[in-house]
């Protein structure tokens, strides 16, 4: 890592720590701003490597430390810093490219099989997961405890709302504001992926563009998954009906994987209608039902993409598809 490497990545890192601290703003563009916050450590990560991820994260959470204390320093080092690390190691792996088939639609070129995206977007599950049951056992020492202080903030700032509503009127916010303190993790895990993987698929874009990317990304349509992460997926469910604290932190991953095979779902959806001629309406139509619908069509796409991960419904249509241009001959 030579001098300029190391300028370009400390001032990434600034620029991403400059992108969380305009959180406290209290805009809707701070807040989209926070979510980026990973771009530039992914970027330079994509570019110039792991090494250069690392040296930006660590700058940004000592400007963030110097600026606005420990906590937050340390708070931004483990939200922000680390994942990029992680994705930007395993995305720059590689192998000599092999003749068999293509398992996990991962990248061939310039004789090198790349990592798999869909194990990239697994990494980021796993890491939402991290970052969510850390942050839950760091409010407490168990799951009710970070409940407690959730409910409780929530009644803070609903206090002047809960003192003009009737007795059974409060009752009812009692059981929304319960609601919301069970199912927080859980969405707070699926944001988090999201927000990972939106981010890495900017910063392999823009590393393309610019010509310093260090690898070729596939077509969002290509993207697989290993069998295991149906395993995952069971697993974490499964454990997720166990009471208290480990159930919790168990709901937190199912979420994480849950939203990843959503993901895989929308992916089938793209790989099938790769050719189509009316693709761009039909997405654009699903995009905007995902939008209104939001958690009545996740299950569905989640589905889907657990089927595809047995059947690979994308080969099986290729495969007709051919089937029926080159149809048997006649003797």
């Amino acid at each position: 890592m030579n001098a300029n490497q190391f300028l370009i990545a400390f001032l990434a890192g600034c620029a991403s720590a400059a992108m969380t601290a305009s959180v406290a703003a209290f805009s809707a563009v701070a807040v989209v701003l926070f979510y980026l916050a990973p771009l530039p450590l992914l970027i330079i990560g994509f570019a110039n490597g792991a090494l250069s991820a690392a040296v930006a994260g660590v700058a940004g959470s000592l400007v963030i430390g110097f600026v606005m204390g420990l906590k937050p320093g340390l708070f931004f080092l483990f939200s922000t810093a680390i994942a990029p690390v992680v994705l930007s190691h395993f995305a720059l792996l590689r192998r000599p490219a092999t003749q068999g088939p293509i398992a996990e639609g991962e990248v061939r070129a310039q004789g090198h099989e790349w990592y798999p995206e869909g194990r990239l977007l697994l990494w980021c599950a796993g890491l939402a997961g991290v970052l969510v049951a850390a942050s839950i056992l760091a409010a407490g020492p168990d799951a009710e405890t970070f409940r407690n202080l959730i409910r409780s903030t929530v009644n803070i700032m609903m206090e002047p709302q809960l003192q003009t509503m009737s007795a059974p009127e409060r009752e009812q916010a009692g059981q929304v504001i319960d609601l919301m303190v069970v199912a927080l993790p859980m969405i707070s895990a699926a944001l988090w992926l999201v927000t990972l993987y939106v981010n890495m698929r900017l910063a392999g874009a823009i590393a393309t563009a610019s010509g310093k990317g260090l690898r070729p990304w596939a077509g969002f349509g290509d993207m697989r998954f290993p069998r295991m992460a149906g395993m995952a997926f069971a697993a974490t469910t499964a454990l997720a009906m166990l009471p208290g604290t480990f159930g919790v932190l168990a709901s937190v991953f199912a979420a994480a994987f849950g939203t990843a095979l959503t993901l895989l779902g929308l992916s089938v959806i793209h790989g099938v209608m790769a050719s189509h001629k009316a693709k761009a309406a039909l997405l654009f139509a699903l995009y905007f039902a995902l939008s209104v619908l939001n958690w009545i069509l996740v299950l569905p796409l989640a589905a889907l993409g657990l089927v595809d991960l047995f059947t690979d419904i994308r080969a099986r249509k290729g495969a007709q598809a051919a089937n029926s241009n080159n149809p048997p001959s006649k003797e």
